[in-house]
């Protein structure tokens, strides 16, 4: 809220947090990259650092390119969802059998060839409609009309289409549809790990490779206090401190 990132992820008027926990994300990874850039460092030098990470700093880096366009062009940006479009087509449209689905054209082939797909032959013999900035311009009164075309056709149909001849989609997945998705379930694409009481759970795996094999190390979830003793043990603590150290931590539970 304080950044400006919940001002242009909503609509004028209804700021909006994002859809997850992205700024703590992100500022574990760059907490992440501090240490690896540190500890690099020290094996050169033998000196180490102290480091900070802040989640107002972490969001700020965040917003940085809607910062910068007010900077050079002495205008705010507006909200994501009411920028001004680049590009022809770039939408979510209802499907004949109401589902959700994103299309976008972003170049003349692809213009041409969502228009034939979709039998608008007129839009493509427009005068008005020749040009990239003529059919960007031209959205208001075109959009409809794609609209209306997609609305006629299943789901199915339009994915298969679209593969075939290189259009980009996708259908509004929920998190739960993430668990069919067949590019989730490949190999290596979820990660399983047990909770203290034996249930278990999948995870993205961490979302690179590393000499082409996906980590798919998922982690188990330790009990509470299990590993205390172990700890404690390791700061110099004999068996009679640590069972009193427990004791004191159980007692203010």
């Amino acid at each position: 809220m304080m950044t400006g990132l919940a001002y242009m992820t909503g609509p004028t008027g209804r700021p909006l947090r994002v859809g997850s926990s992205a700024n703590d994300i992100m500022g574990g990874l760059f907490g992440a990259f501090s240490v690896l850039a540190a500890l690099m460092e020290r094996k050169e030098t033998g000196k180490g650092r102290s480091l900070r990470v802040g989640l107002f700093e972490n969001c700020l880096l965040l917003v940085a390119q809607h910062m910068v366009q007010f900077e050079l062009e002495g205008t705010n940006p507006p909200p994501m969802p009411e920028r001004t479009f680049s590009w022809p087509v770039y939408d979510i449209f209802d499907t004949a059998d109401r589902r959700q689905m994103f299309v976008g054209a972003v170049t003349e082939g692809q213009w041409t060839a969502l228009c034939r797909l979709l039998g608008l032959d007129e839009l493509l013999a427009d005068p008005g409609l020749q040009e990239r900035m003529d059919q960007i311009e031209a959205r208001d009164r075109t959009i409809p009309i794609v609209a209306r075309a997609i609305a006629s056709r299943q789901s199915e149909q339009l994915a298969e289409a679209f593969e075939k001849l290189g259009i980009p989609y996708s259908p509004i997945a929920k998190p739960s549809d993430m668990y069919s998705d067949p590019h989730v379930m490949r190999p290596g694409g979820l990660a399983k790990s047990r909770l203290p009481d034996g249930q278990s759970f999948r995870a993205p795996s961490l979302p690179f490779d590393v000499d082409g094999v996906v980590l798919t190390g998922g982690g188990d979830v330790p009990a509470l206090g299990q590993d205390t003793g172990a700890v404690l043990g390791s700061l110099g603590l004999d068996a009679e401190a640590i069972g009193k150290a427990q004791g004191s931590v159980r007692k203010a539970a």
